[in-house]
């Protein structure tokens, strides 16, 4: 089949290495791909697709495509254009935070009336993010696919210059709340503690640059990274945060756990049943610096606790795997085209 990708951008985002994933099989399985940016911009995912020879289209006839994916909330305007001309998937990778930009761009709404087949990754957003906007359809065509995962544990990694490394991997900004995490590294005082950010700037609080300008040593910003070299700082990490305020399905989890993190995110809904408090992560409250700080300074202090939670979360992260994955993407195709 022809198959058209639309990705809201080219940044290294999970969402965008996610949507590449699926390239690669669709093509490994015979299919023709194209990848359609909805935002103009450069960025490094554009250079995986060119070095896969998949062309980059400045502009799509969408008749002339038996499928085309959409990629992410932010592309519900291409599935609202492209529906009257060709089967369409949306593929939808935000919980709360969608909701959020739904809100404020009412002409989007109409792409969950218009979308062939509609994928969230957890039941959360479809019984309860987003069931206002699907409560009318097919329950056959809403699709839960979890993202998967195939990482070495062992493999290349970024030699330490401290006893003690938390990693954080995701677009600095509001929504991710990478601050709180600043915070509450500053509040321990513990020298031996780095804390490295693995993604673009977007957005940092003037608190928060204050205290990371006044602790150059323990606080690093790398910027956006080719994947292999953010899996190359994780495996030499010892406590991978995610502060966020809205997740659906974070890759960063996964794959801090397959490379040896023990985790601490945010109590979200999206993580419960998966991310369990004191079995395989700690989780806190969203915005809780004291908690966070306390969660860090327990793994720190806690060796073996550190051990443990590390090696459950690679236990239950090894059960998202890309075969799985794989088998629902070829489901979720089938069910567009029947």
């Amino acid at each position: 089949m022809r198959i058209l990708l639309v990705n809201h951008e080219f940044t290294m985002s999970g969402a965008s290495v996610n949507l590449l994933k699926i390239a690669d099989h669709l093509v490994r399985s015979g299919h023709q791909c194209s990848v359609l940016p909805a935002r103009s911009g450069a960025g490094p995912i554009e250079a995986e697709y060119v070095r896969r020879g998949i062309p980059i289209l400045a502009e799509a006839v969408f008749k002339d495509f038996d499928v085309a994916i959409c990629n992410t909330i932010r592309t519900g305007i291409v599935v609202c254009i492209a529906a009257p001309h060709t089967r369409t998937i949306w593929w939808i990778r935000e919980a709360e935070s969608g909701l959020e930009y739904l809100m404020q761009r009412a002409p989007v709404v109409r792409a969950f009336r218009d979308a062939g087949v509609i994928v969230v990754q957890h039941e959360h957003q479809r019984d309860s993010v987003y069931r206002s906007f699907l409560y009318t359809r097919d329950p056959a065509t809403v699709h839960v696919v979890p993202n998967g995962f195939r990482i070495a544990r062992d493999g290349p990694a970024i030699p330490k210059t401290h006893p003690i490394r938390v990693v954080a991997v995701g677009t600095l900004y509001e929504v991710k709340r990478q601050g709180d995490l600043i915070r509450a590294i500053a509040s321990l005082n513990r020298p031996e503690i780095e804390c490295v950010f693995i993604g673009s700037i977007s957005e940092v609080g003037e608190e928060e640059q204050r205290i990371a300008r006044a602790a150059p040593d323990q606080f690093r910003f790398l910027g956006e990274l080719p994947h292999e070299e953010t899996l190359a700082w994780m495996r030499s990490s010892d406590i991978c945060c995610l502060p966020s305020r809205s997740e659906s399905h974070a890759n960063t989890l996964f794959e801090a756990a397959l490379t040896g993190n023990a985790l601490i995110a945010t109590d979200l809904p999206t993580h419960r049943g998966i991310w369990l408090h004191g079995e395989n992560a700690l989780l806190h409250p969203i915005g809780d610096v004291a908690a966070l700080a306390s969660a860090i300074a327990e793994l720190v202090d806690d060796p073996p606790l550190r051990r443990r939670l590390a090696d459950a979360a690679a236990k239950t992260a090894m059960a998202f795997t890309d075969e799985r994955f794989f088998a629902n993407v070829d489901r979720v195709v089938a069910a567009a085209c029947a």
